[in-house]
Formats: C-alpha cells, sequence, structure tokens
C-alpha cells in the first residue's frame, strides 16, 4: 500500500475490511507499515534476520504482551526468573519499564516479588508489540510463553 495516496489507501482498506467482514479469506501482508493493518489482521508474524520471530493471533498479543513501568530499589537487577518472558528491560536510576510475555496480573506479582513497585501496565499496540519483537535481543519464544495463558 506505500505506493497508493492516502485517499486510494484508505478506499482499498474500506473495500478488504467490507469483503473480509462477509467472506472468509485469508489475506497474507508484508508490511513495515503495521498500523495502516491493524483493523484488518487477526494473526501477527514477525520476521528478523530471515526467521519468525513470533507468530500469534492479534488478540494474543495484545493480551499477553504488556509494557510495564516501575520503581525499582537502589541497585535492583532483572532476575534470573523473569528473564524469559523480559522482551526488553530498561532500567535507569530507580525507574524501570519492561516489555513483558504474560498474563498482567501475573506479570506484576512478579515484578512486585522482584522488589518492582509497578506504577503502569499498558497494551501494546500492534505496531509497537511488533517493534518490540524486531528490536529485542532476547530469546523470547511467544508461543511457548503463551501456551500456558491461552
Amino acid at each position: 500500500m506505500d505506493g497508493l495516496d492516502p485517499v486510494a489507501r484508505d478506499l482499498f482498506v474500506s473495500i478488504l475490511a467490507d469483503h473480509l467482514a462477509t467472506a472468509p479469506t485469508t489475506v497474507i501482508f508484508s508490511t513495515h507499515d503495521v498500523h495502516e493493518v491493524e483493523g484488518l489482521a487477526d494473526h501477527l508474524g514477525v520476521l528478523r534476520e530471515g526467521g519468525i520471530v513470533a507468530q500469534l493471533r492479534r488478540d494474543d498479543l495484545h493480551r499477553c504482551l504488556r509494557r510495564y513501568r516501575g520503581i525499582v530499589p537502589d541497585g535492583w537487577r532483572l532476575p534470573r526468573e523473569l528473564a524469559g518472558s523480559v522482551v526488553r528491560s530498561r532500567v535507569e536510576g530507580r525507574e524501570g519499564t519492561w516489555t513483558v510475555w504474560g498474563d498482567e496480573p501475573e506479570v506484576i506479582a512478579r515484578l512486585t516479588a522482584a522488589g518492582v513497585t509497578v506504577t503502569e501496565a499498558t497494551t501494546l499496540p500492534l505496531e509497537s508489540g511488533a517493534l518490540e519483537l524486531l528490536t529485542s535481543s532476547a530469546a523470547v519464544s511467544p508461543s511457548t510463553t503463551l501456551a500456558g495463558v491461552a
């Protein structure tokens, strides 16, 4: 849809959405502009360096991949038991931000048990979730992690 002007792109998406609403159809989009297909997509596949990093339902991504913010004690380090579900971790001073796979109450309980005072939990839009997966250096397996929460 990159080559379409905004009016043509909106018309195309509208026609496609109408078609998808009335006919069982599979459409595969390959795009860097994930926000353009968020309303149409029900599954997401993320490729990085030629390999699939994640393949999951959009609802699972919205339900299970969240950004958490919180306050940590001085000298705090990410506990090993959280590492497998954390996609991204950034701590500056006493403030931390984590993108984590898992059920929100469970993740908050695990962060709290690790000494974090969680101040915010945010659902990520499809594009932000895809970007987190693309730029993460963590070896996270959404299908494995989500199996326990599905």
